[in-house]
């Protein structure tokens, strides 16, 4: 039995599926039978404990290198007249997300709240040649938001047109 395998990957997507994985590959290789529930103590003694896992994207752009070399060569090629500017926005949930952890039986932990999933936008722009950072932000995504981003750009560079080229 192998780690590798995504069928034993999966089982251990919890604490019980990590106990009969182990509990299997002791049985298996070593010939030691152990009840799940001596595993189930013997985890946290060894610094291995319930978490959930970080959302990771497997998605594989196939224009990546050319998406990279683009980034790569635009501030090279940039001056005062025609400045690149790295432009991002960033979505800021204030409710935080509860997922599981350890705790005291009969004892469940408080997390404060604002109640309501509120929301707050964070637009930023990077200045290739300066690295000075312009930002706005705002507690509705509308399009007031965008015009006061492209506002803040047009207050740092009164001189130069504004192009937009989108990544996506």
């Amino acid at each position: 039995m192998s780690l590798s395998s995504s069928e034993n990957y999966c089982a251990l997507w919890s604490v019980s599926g990590l106990r009969n994985f182990a509990t299997s590959v002791l049985r298996e290789t070593l010939n030691i039978v152990l009840h799940s529930s001596k595993i189930r103590r013997w985890l946290p003694k060894h610094g291995i404990v319930w978490r959930h896992a970080a959302p990771t994207l497997c998605i594989k752009d196939p224009d990546k290198e050319a998406k990279l070399a683009a980034t790569t060569q635009a501030p090279v090629s940039c001056d005062s007249s025609n400045p690149v500017i790295f432009e991002d926005e960033v979505d800021i949930h204030l409710n935080p997300k509860i997922g599981s952890d350890w705790g005291l039986r009969g004892q469940q932990r408080k997390v404060v709240t604002p109640g309501q999933n509120k929301k707050y936008f964070l637009a930023g722009a990077l200045q290739a040649k300066t690295g000075q950072v312009t930002y706005v932000g705002s507690a509705s995504k509308s399009t007031v938001f965008l015009i006061n981003m492209l506002r803040a750009l047009r207050k740092l560079l009164p001189q130069c047109p504004i192009h937009h080229v989108n990544s996506r």
